[in-house]
Parts: structure tokens; sequence; C-alpha cells
């Protein structure tokens, strides 16, 4: 714990005076006895080593960070301040700003939480994989791919802007073939691409054996194709969504589902070469459902305006039908089930307020720092 603490306090130095920012070096077998500091993010990642983390400070007064590559090779774990500016008000967001951040098949078994990303790739190609990666309390404005086995992402929030998509799409994909993946209690205004080929996207895009659950997607396009004995359990779909009863999907199942149309899926369906749907409910609009639903309507889709988005409250209004409506009688959406609910604020002790002094106390020879820290629950 001394190490952690030891680790707050140099990011409130670094982060609300003139001086570098730093980055925070912590040798996985030494552990609470090394660390190391860094000015720069390159110099960190070159110089360490597989299982250790990198505390990545709040980008105040920066435009974030550059990395001179944008594939990360090495498992490590990567540990910011939170990805929203509305969360670090004194640090500002943890900001790693390529345009595209790829975790090739080297850095299987990272973990990233509470840092921002444009656009975000698991894992490099059909050969090249990352899998037992963990992508947690992150932001993501554009596309996040999954070229990976057993990842997991959780407590994300995940939306579109024109303005960092190189791609023709952005979105959530799976790519051939990720297997044993579990996305949830994640906000998505992006849709999601769960499919193998349609429209403009070119690329084979597969899930199997995976779990979407808990999730509150405000996106239109959703599409489930091409799935194997995947699960969609306790999500809200805000948006036009596209379910294929089709021999593509195999065994695919939605439960305790809420979408703002119809049912997308023919009910009373059995054949478990055909989507099977149990317990889902339609005609959920966005202004009876959501607490913080006010004037922004249809610009939650695509807006390119964060502060829209994170402003909102997104809880589940209590006389709505998807206050008990998931497979616990709870909440369904990205509030729900027993896992740690929606919040991009990373676990660790993050910094609310700071205030230091520019003058030295004469008496103590001192410099005075008044601090209000507070540790995210999981």
């Amino acid at each position: 714990m001394k190490q952690l603490y030891f680790s707050v306090l140099l990011l409130i130095i670094a982060t609300t005076t003139n001086a570098q920012v730093q980055f925070l070096l912590q040798n996985r077998t030494k552990g609470v006895g090394y660390t190391k500091v860094y000015y720069d993010i390159n110099d960190a990642y070159t110089n360490a080593q597989t299982g250790d983390t990198i505390y990545v400070p709040g980008a105040k007064n920066t435009m974030g960070f550059t990395l001179n590559n944008n594939e990360i090779d090495k498992k490590l774990h990567w540990i910011g301040v939170g990805a929203l500016r509305a969360d670090t008000p004194v640090t500002a967001p943890s900001l790693i700003n390529n345009e595209l951040v790829i975790f090739t098949k080297n850095a299987a078994g990272s973990t990233v939480e509470g840092i921002r990303f444009y656009q975000l790739q698991i894992g490099k190609n059909t050969t090249n994989k990352c899998d037992n990666f963990i992508l947690k309390r992150c932001v993501f404005r554009g596309m996040l791919n999954i070229f990976g086995n057993n990842c997991t992402v959780t407590g994300c929030l995940g939306y579109n802007t024109s303005t960092y998509t190189k791609n023709s799409y952005a979105g959530v994909s799976g790519q051939e073939v990720s297997e044993n993946c579990l996305i949830t209690n994640n906000i998505f205004v992006v849709p999601i691409y769960i499919k193998k080929k349609y429209s403009r996207v070119a690329e084979i895009v597969y899930f199997k054996n995976s779990t979407f659950s808990y999730n509150t997607l405000f996106a239109n396009n959703l599409l489930i194709y091409g799935t194997q004995n995947c699960t969609s359990n306790n999500n809200i779909f805000f948006g036009y969504c596209r379910m294929f009863d089709s021999s593509l999907n195999t065994y695919l199942r939605v439960n305790n589902c809420a979408f703002s149309g119809g049912l997308p899926f023919t009910v009373g369906q059995t054949n478990p070469q055909k989507t099977i749907g149990r317990d889902c409910i339609s005609g959920q609009s966005i202004a009876a459902t959501i607490v913080g639903y006010n004037s922004w309507g249809a610009n939650v889709y695509f807006s390119d305006t964060e502060d829209i988005i994170t402003r909102q409250d997104f809880h589940i209004k209590a006389s709505s039908p998807c206050k008990h409506a998931a497979t616990d009688s709870r909440e369904i959406g990205a509030y729900g089930g027993i896992l740690e609910a929606y919040k991009p604020i990373p676990f660790y002790s993050h910094i609310e307020q700071a205030t230091i002094g520019f003058w030295i106390e004469q008496a103590t020879d001192k410099v005075n720092l008044k601090a209000k820290v507070s540790a995210q629950s999981r």
C-alpha cells in the first residue's frame, strides 16, 4: 500500500504544477520496493519487463501521450487515473493519443484500466491473437476490435466520433474467431458488429462461446450475425437492432433483454440453428427508461461531444419495466448484475481535489499540500 500512496502523491505533483508528467514503472518481482520514474511514456515502456505495471498520469496541460510504436508487444498492466474529464478534474484523463493502439499476441494476459484511447485493437490479426486480455473502465472514441480468446471488456464507454475514426465504421467487433469472451456492464454509443460480412464492412467478424451481458447500447445497426453458441443477457438496445434468424447464428440465446423497437427475432423459435429469445421486452424508449434523459435525443447516437454523453445519468427509472427485468429480477443494462457496474474510473485511488502551496513554510520547511483522494468501489 505504501507504493500506491507514493504513486498518488507523485501524480498530484506532476499534474497540478508545471513539472513534467511522471510515469511510474513498478517491477513485477521486486514489487513495492522497486518503482522507477520516467518522464516519457516510451522510456517507461522500453524499460518495462513482462508482468510490470505502468502507472499512466493524467494528461493535464498536454494533448496526451504518444507511443513511438503503436503496437504493444509485452504483457504489462497499464493503470491510468481515469478516462473521462468529468471524473478527473485535477489530473485530466490518462490519454494515449495514437490514432490506433494494437496489443499483439505477446501482450496476452495484459490488463488496461482507467485510460482513454481513440481506437483500440486487442490482437493484431487472426494469426496474431491477444488472449486473456482485460480492458476495464476505459473509454474509446471509435473502434474496438477483438482478435483474441478469453478476453473481457467491462465498465467501459465507447462512443463514435467522426474526428478520430480512420476506418469506414466504428464499433465493437470480435474478429474471426474470438472465443469465450465476456463483454459486460458497458455503455456503447457506437454500433456493435457481431457478424460475418455486411454492407461496407469487409472484415470477417465472429464471436464464439461468448457472453454479452448488462450493456446499455444507444447505437443503430446493432448486428448479431454469424455467432456460435453465444448468449445475450440483460442488455438494453436503443436504436435499430438486427438479429438474423439465420443458420449463421447457431444457438444464439437472447434472454431478458429490452429493445426500443419490436423484437428482432421470431418469438417461440426453438430451432437451435436460429436466434432463440426468452423473457425479452419491446417498445422501451430512452425517455421512459433512462433517468438522465432530457434534450439530447438523437444526438446521443453519433455525437462528437463527450459532455453530451457523460453528463447524463444512465440509471434505469424506477417506473421502467427494465428496473426488474433481469434474470435475477433486478435491473438490466450497465448498472445491473453482480459484477462491477459501469463507471470508467479505476479501482485504484484517484485524486478528486488538490491544492499545492507555492511558498515553503519557514517554521517547518515544508510545502503546504492538501488533497482529496478517493478509491472507487469495486
